[in-house]
């Protein structure tokens, strides 16, 4: 089906290539930009809520019982 769309567009199989990697490589990236604005999203809830804060310092209080 792909060598069909390729012969019928014109485009010479090193443009198809091209094309194809280019929209891969857009995909890859709104994946990463929605996964960041997710995480920052998560991040300013927990802030918000106060729970960031809380687990900092469970965190803090554990490395401190590690390095005793």
């Amino acid at each position: 089906t792909l060598g069909r769309v390729v012969e019928h567009s014109g485009l010479t199989v090193q443009e198809a290539q091209t094309a194809i990697e280019a929209y891969e490589t857009a995909a890859r990236r709104a994946q990463q930009t929605r996964a960041v604005a997710d995480l920052t999203s998560r991040l300013l809830a927990a802030e918000v809520s106060g729970s960031l804060a809380q687990r900092v310092r469970e965190v803090v209080e554990e490395n401190r019982k590690l390095a005793s």
